[in-house]
């Protein structure tokens, strides 16, 4: 009951500032956010498809068009415009092997096929490459399909010319964008309603999942909730050095309260804080920033409560470590940046290489993190937290057993 009695004594002395609701509550909820929007680009799905300049000189050119919305409809490509002053550029972007090729429209282009001699269009691309090849087999297609759409139209006019209707060159040649166009259409219709072939992975890779799970909060918010239950050692560590220093420490000796219960009274009530900060930014993830938290809540508690009582024994240690408050205060920052930035909690382990997330991996932020991820991202079940968390207890403990013996030795030498 005691116990209690001191853990209640120590959230009364944390939360009688209120400048503590701005650290423990609003700037994770602020850094959360704006941490989120620096991370939207990353879980933008990668677009794998060619791109493709189009330079068109033919403007409203019917056959122009045809051929565009061929190119358009091939789904391995990306289309792109390339206007009058962005040519120099694009033919850059192809040497640099950003774009797979230009292609360019001359002038007069659609009005050329209906005579004997049809312009040229112009790929530049780099033949000698995958990207280039690629273009070239591409438009290629499309053209295919163009000049066999006109060819069909020029059969087609010259079967009803000798079928005994009684057609100009005029108009013949008028006639023949219509049937062109009908080809066109035809060619699309007969190409989407044929025979499907599916093309099966062979090695059975599932398809490519987006960064993050596709959601950029799915990284900050427990990043940032693991850098602020660390933060939260600045007020927790601070409670046994002020006491310290107004002798209340000395005085709570000559009762008849053990030593071990003094211990246990303030790590309750640092164990409180930490506990009860990451409940708010929980419920914020969820509710707020789609951050699917409740899909194992028994996990995502177990992470919660071995990351509680880490932070809070940690908190322990630099408290009967440090001589001041400005120590306290020194190593709470410090431990803070370090387990953060090592641990994953600003960005992803995986993408720092293996050397680093090894590094990272000797601090219980990078557990924390591994915990709360393989819930929320990798979408694994209770058993993928149980190492995290046990590795959690573990420093909890170590952090514990030192704190309390160094402490029982301050009492003595008192």
């Amino acid at each position: 009951m005691r116990i209690l009695e001191l853990a209640l004594k120590d959230l009364q002395q944390i939360l009688r500032d209120k400048r503590q609701l701005i650290f423990l509550v609003l700037m994770p909820v602020g850094f959360t956010l704006f941490m989120g929007i620096a991370f939207k680009g990353v879980v933008q799905k990668p677009d794998h498809r060619l791109p493709l300049g189009w330079y068109n000189q033919d403007v409203n050119g019917r056959f122009t068009e045809m051929l565009r919305s061929a190119l358009s409809a091939n789904p391995d490509l990306n289309l792109y415009t390339v206007k009058p002053n962005e040519l120099a550029k694009a033919r850059q972007n192809v040497a640099n092997k950003y774009t797979g090729g230009v292609l360019v429209i001359p002038p007069g282009f659609s009005d050329s096929l209906l005579g004997s001699q049809p312009l040229q269009i112009e790929l530049i691309a780099d033949e000698y490459t995958n990207l280039g090849q690629s273009a070239y087999q591409y438009t290629r297609a499309a053209v295919t399909r163009l000049f066999g759409s006109l060819e069909i139209a020029r059969l087609s006019t010259e079967a009803l010319a000798q079928s005994g209707a009684a057609l100009s060159e005029s108009e013949k040649t008028a006639l023949l964008p219509e049937v062109a166009a009908e080809a066109f259409l035809k060619w699309e219709q007969i190409g989407s309603s044929g025979v499907e072939i599916r093309l099966e992975n062979a090695t059975n890779l599932p398809e490519e999942a987006l960064p993050l799970g596709g959601n950029p909060y799915n990284q900050t918010s427990p990043g940032i909730l693991v850098q602020f239950t660390i933060f939260g050692l600045i007020s927790s560590s601070a409670i046994l050095v002020e006491e310290r220093k107004t002798r209340t420490l000395q005085r709570l000796f000559t009762t008849s309260m053990p030593a071990g219960s003094i211990v246990l009274g303030h790590l309750l009530a640092n164990f409180a804080v930490a506990f009860g900060q990451q409940l708010l930014l929980v419920v914020f993830g969820q509710l707020f920033l789609q951050v699917n938290y409740l899909r194992e809540p028994a996990a995502i508690l177990l992470v919660m409560i071995a990351l509680s009582l880490c932070v809070s024994s940690l908190g322990l240690l630099i408290s009967v470590l440090a001589r001041n408050e400005s120590q306290s205060l020194l190593a709470s920052l410090i431990l803070m940046f370090v387990i953060s930035a090592l641990g994953g909690a600003w960005f992803p382990l995986e993408t720092s290489g293996k050397a680093f997330a090894a590094v990272g991996h000797l601090t219980p932020g990078a557990w924390a993190m591994d915990g709360f991820q393989n819930i929320i991202i990798r979408g694994q079940g209770f058993a993928s937290v149980l190492i995290p968390a046990a590795v959690l207890l573990g420093y909890a403990l170590v952090f514990f057993f030192i704190g309390s013996m160094r402490f029982r030795a301050n009492v003595n030498a008192g």
